[in-house]
């Protein structure tokens, strides 16, 4: 080993230590059940409507800590540093919301990524100018050298094993892959990448791709927060964009929406969200059932969450998007 090597590699193993050193240093020792209602009681948040004892319970059964304990960044601290006016309950009313909706967004990005796998084979069917097969191979070839390459193996690779849902889909197509079975093994963020592709290539008219591929990013951060099952009612009103996306700027404006609000990236995102599907979801019973459960989550959170502030985010947020469903249309 030359002197160059040895170097690289005791440097190496010093970062090693210090990555561990570092780590341990972070570590917390595990708390008990016990503990962690104390850390929540040493916080101020209280338990009049909730006793500790049926706390714990939640804690045990129902929801782990971090889940819960998150959605106190919604509410404001006094001057030693304790939450003000917090009830467990809240955080509990909090967690139960925020499934629900989060369940109901992912249902719509389902939707949408359904409908754009439509109307993207509804092009390519209605192209002359290119075949399923051509299309896919100049979408492989595209990606040669980028950090998302992509080939007819990667892609077929997750359904060949005998116990995949559509392990026939590569016993059929295993050595010639056509649009119409690509977009029925990709990710969702894979498709969006196909989908970019075709229509930087034959541009519809119908929409702008570089504005459309900021909603598609928006929906797709959505989708993975859904997925992940990640908390999402909390610092409603952070992390401001400088430019928001200019379809999301005018479905927000239409709504009667302000740019305090649509500037906000969780805002933004669910503004998002609701004109994708109304650009691209046709299906009128999708679009009714979807609207209507949206609604009516709204409705009851907004009548759900009266205790908390005039100015809370949570509030703020359920009322903006009533304004955004009020605006959406169903038919």
């Amino acid at each position: 080993m030359d002197e160059s090597a040895k170097e690289k590699l005791d440097q190496v193993k010093m970062e090693m230590k210090q990555d561990k050193k570092n780590s341990e240093m972070e570590r917390h020792p595990k708390a008990s059940f016990e503990d962690l209602i104390n850390e929540l009681d040493d916080k101020g948040i209280k338990f009049n409507i909730v006793s500790k004892e049926e706390a714990k319970g939640v804690l045990y059964d129902l929801n782990y800590y971090y889940k819960l304990s998150v959605y106190r960044r919604n509410f404001k601290r006094t001057s030693d540093g304790k939450y003000a006016n917090l009830e467990f309950s809240y955080l509990a009313d909090l967690a139960s919301v925020d499934m629900q909706l989060r369940y109901l967004l992912l249902t719509a990005t389902l939707d949408i990524e359904h409908a754009m796998k439509t109307f993207l084979i509804s092009k390519i069917t209605e192209n002359e100018e290119i075949n399923g097969y051509e299309v896919v191979d100049r979408f492989f070839h595209s990606t040669i050298g980028t950090n998302f390459e992509m080939n007819k193996d990667i892609i077929l690779e997750k359904v060949k094993h005998k116990s995949h849902y559509q392990r026939k889909l590569y016993e059929a197509h295993r050595y010639s892959l056509p649009a119409w079975v690509l977009v029925e093994v990709m990710s969702f963020g894979e498709f969006i990448e196909f989908f970019k592709f075709y229509f930087k290539k034959y541009s519809p008219s119908s929409f702008y791709l570089t504005t459309m591929e900021g909603v598609l990013n928006s929906v797709k951060r959505i989708r993975n927060c859904c997925a992940h099952n990640n908390a999402f009612l909390f610092y409603l009103s952070q992390n401001e964009l400088k430019h928001p996306n200019s379809y999301v700027v005018d479905y927000a404006k239409k709504a009667s929406i302000g740019k305090a609000f649509y500037s906000c990236v969780k805002v933004h995102d669910i503004i998002a969200v609701l004109y994708a599907h109304d650009f691209f979801v046709k299906g009128v019973g999708s679009r009714k059932h979807r609207h209507k459960e949206l609604s009516n989550l709204t409705e009851r959170s907004i009548n759900r969450f009266y205790y908390l502030d005039k100015d809370n985010d949570v509030l703020y947020f359920f009322k903006v998007l009533e304004k955004l469903l009020n605006s959406y249309s169903i038919e």
